[in-house]
């Protein structure tokens, strides 16, 4: 609740509503339309109507009693607010937080005499924010023509005001006019749209079909045939809901039909919120293919994989802006991986070019603790028109710290911090060569099956082994046996091993032929399961994924998730033979030294500020320590101080206590690093991580 209302001051804020001119705030303030797209139960919008009535005591002089709140309270539901969200149920709660908000307010002791609560069914309704056929038909056309009337939009505002303080029968009266209104101008939008559709599918299909001067068929591009599907898809969309509008209901939610007033002024004034953070695997392929056709935003990187596929909030966060008015303010509370993540570059690179970011404020641990997120949150207020040269974007709400918002632009994450502190992390990335270019990191052997391959070696006696896969004890061949590393068994210049993985492979990654006798019993039993895995493709239903690193010789590897940075090199604690799973990610150095000086760079106060920085958060003071983020860790490749920091490694692997202090200061020496430098990532590696413990 807090946490609404303080991001509710803050886009109100940037409305600019001046409040030493009471007529002209107060015009403003009617003049304010309020959005959350996915409201939920209602936190974001009782936040914004406790601001706006606060700001209308103030306007009055500070005068608020209880009979003049609650009327307030009131104009702001029924003049200010607009909410959506897609769940019924949440849609009845928000009604409920709302109304008990004016009640609260009602002086009145006499139960029969308590004034009869507004009608909130055309101020929140259920449906989906981001998905109709009137916004994917608009999404589809290049200068797609505004079918809105003025008389229509008037019509559905006034039939939505009637119906806000309608009683008894001028209740249904005013709710089944509402609903003619809506359906006449839905059913004349999806008439024009499909009209629109209809011709520009038939044009681009002409073009398919045209022939050059030699005869040959002319081939569409990509970026065309993308278009074709989505005019094919769209056109079906609309025609299915032009069917359905036959039977009498408006079978979508679009802004264009429901608050088709607000969008003739050119959209909301403010677009305020906590949307779904949903990841891309949970939603359905169909979903995610329609998300990828109509939000440019949403599209993920050229990677493989769940992990670079956007969080639904990216979608939101892109249509947020198109309801946003020019000029107007947007307040939502997103995942930080959006400021840091892959599949955010292309939304922060929208933002920067195209808003005023006016706050970025990360919201601190304590209070993300309440979240119940697996990453922390960032309240982002932006004001939808492009930002002036010296526009300084403030990191909180306080305002006491800020940056420029150019220093934003580019490639790579987002860097909320001061310049200096800005300064010294570049400094630390351009001391060394990037680890990526070393020794290229990714993750560790996936099996897909891990309670089938991974198990815990209960007892070893000749050529067999006694192994717990799952909750069952197998005897198999202990030459098919490796040890397997996790996340959670590395520390810094140390692992242990509690597991074992059936390695059914020659020493160069090549597959066996054909598995021991007992080993081949055991994968028969579980054959059919194997075959089943997601990156299963051929081969023996035994095989593994991704290999390569995990076979090389000098590996470094670490955890995923980690408070801070922590690496061993596996053969200089003779683990050369373990395998790390997918749960840590690895290094493969070019030879012993090098993988002495990355597990010691990987494992100083120097990392852990650049991880603390650049890395996704996760819950618990967690961050994810993956390749795109270890891969910008400097190495030292030459200089007088190397030698000093690979003996240092060397005395760390091999059991012997080496402090934080004294390690720090050996990979600084050997990165060059100048000593203001050092005191500046000294400190961000505090107060972003905490302090850090002497290691062994």
């Amino acid at each position: 609740g807090g946490l609404s209302e303080e991001i509710a001051h803050a886009v109100v804020q940037c409305s600019e509503i001046d409040g030493r001119d009471r007529e002209r705030a107060a015009a403003a303030i009617r003049r304010l339309r309020v959005l959350d797209p996915a409201a939920g139960s209602g936190a974001f919008l009782l936040g914004a109507l406790e601001v706006l009535t606060d700001i209308w005591v103030a306007l009055d002089g500070g005068r608020g009693d209880h009979a003049r709140c609650m009327r307030l309270r009131r104009r702001v539901l029924e003049e200010n607010l607009f909410g959506v969200d897609v769940n019924p149920v949440a849609v009845r709660l928000a009604e409920l937080r709302l109304w008990l908000a004016v009640v609260a307010d009602d002086p009145t002791t006499d139960i029969t005499a308590i004034a009869p609560l507004p009608n909130l069914d055309g101020i929140v309704r259920q449906g989906d924010t981001l998905l109709d056929p009137v916004g994917a038909a608009r999404a589809c056309h290049v200068g797609f023509p505004n079918f809105m009337s003025a008389s229509a939009a008037a019509r559905v505002r006034s039939a939505r005001c009637r119906l806000f303080d309608a009683r008894g029968g001028a209740l249904t009266q005013a709710s089944q006019e509402l609903h003619s209104a809506e359906h006449a101008l839905a059913s004349r939008l999806l008439d024009e749209a499909l009209s629109a559709t209809e011709q520009a599918h038939a044009d681009l299909s002409t073009a398919a079909r045209d022939r050059d001067l030699f005869g040959r068929r002319v081939h569409l591009a990509p970026a065309q045939k993308m278009r074709l599907r989505m005019l094919r898809q769209n056109r079906d969309e609309l025609l299915r809901a032009r069917r359905e509008m036959e039977l009498g209901a408006v079978p979508f939610f679009a802004f264009d039909v429901h608050t088709p007033d607000v969008l003739a002024r050119g959209g909301f004034s403010v677009v305020i919120g906590n949307p779904p953070w949903v990841r891309a695997e949970r939603l359905s392929p169909a979903r995610r293919r329609v998300l990828q056709n109509r939000f440019t935003w949403w599209r993920g990187t050229r990677d493989r994989g769940y992990a670079h596929l956007p969080d639904l909030a990216i979608a939101f966060l892109e249509r947020a802006l198109e309801l946003t008015a020019p000029g107007g303010a947007v307040g939502l509370l997103l995942p930080s991986k959006v400021c840091s993540a892959g599949y955010g570059e292309t939304a922060r690179h929208h933002l920067v070019r195209e808003t005023s970011v006016v706050y970025a404020h990360r919201v601190p641990k304590r209070e993300a603790a309440q979240f119940g997120a697996t990453t922390y949150p960032v309240a982002l207020v932006l004001r939808n028109r492009p930002a002036g040269a010296e526009h300084r974007v403030y990191l909180g709400f306080g305002r006491a710290r800020s940056l420029p918002q150019r220093s934003l632009a580019g490639a790579g994450p987002w860097i909320l911090l001061p310049a200096d502190d800005v300064a010294a992390i570049r400094e630390l990335q351009a001391s060394g060569r990037p680890l990526r270019t070393l020794a290229d990191p990714s993750l560790g052997v996936k099996t897909g099956a891990d309670a089938v391959l991974v198990g815990e070696l209960l007892e070893e006696a000749g050529e067999l082994a006694s192994v717990r896969f799952g909750s069952t004890p197998t005897r198999i061949e202990s030459s098919v046996l490796r040890p397997a590393i996790r996340g959670r068994d590395v520390q810094s210049f140390k692992a242990r091993i509690r597991s074992v993985l059936l390695w059914g492979y020659t020493t160069e990654g090549r597959p066996l032929r054909q598995l021991p006798p007992c080993a081949a019993r055991y994968i028969h039993l579980h054959e059919a399961a194997l075959r089943r895995r997601a990156d299963y493709r051929h081969g023996p239903p035994w095989s593994l994924f991704r290999l390569r690193a995990s076979i090389a010789a000098h590996r470094v590897i670490w955890p995923d998730l980690a408070r801070r940075p922590r690496a061993v090199a596996l053969d200089e604690i003779d683990l050369g033979p373990a395998l790390p799973l997918n749960t840590c990610y690895v290094a493969p150095a070019p030879d012993r030294e090098s993988a002495l000086v990355i597990a010691a760079v990987m494992n100083s106060g120097w990392a852990g500020a650049l991880v603390s920085v650049l890395a996704d958060e996760a819950r618990g003071g967690y961050s994810r320590v993956n390749a795109r983020v270890a891969g910008q860790i400097p190495i030292p490749i030459d200089g007088p101080d190397l030698q000093n920091l690979i003996d240092l490694s060397l005395l760390a692997h091999s059991g012997h206590h080496v402090s934080q202090l004294d390690l720090d200061e050996s990979v600084a020496n050997a990165l060059r690093l100048r000593v203001g430098t050092r005191k500046t990532l000294s400190r961000l590696a505090r107060d972003l991580s905490g302090p850090a413990a002497d290691r062994r």
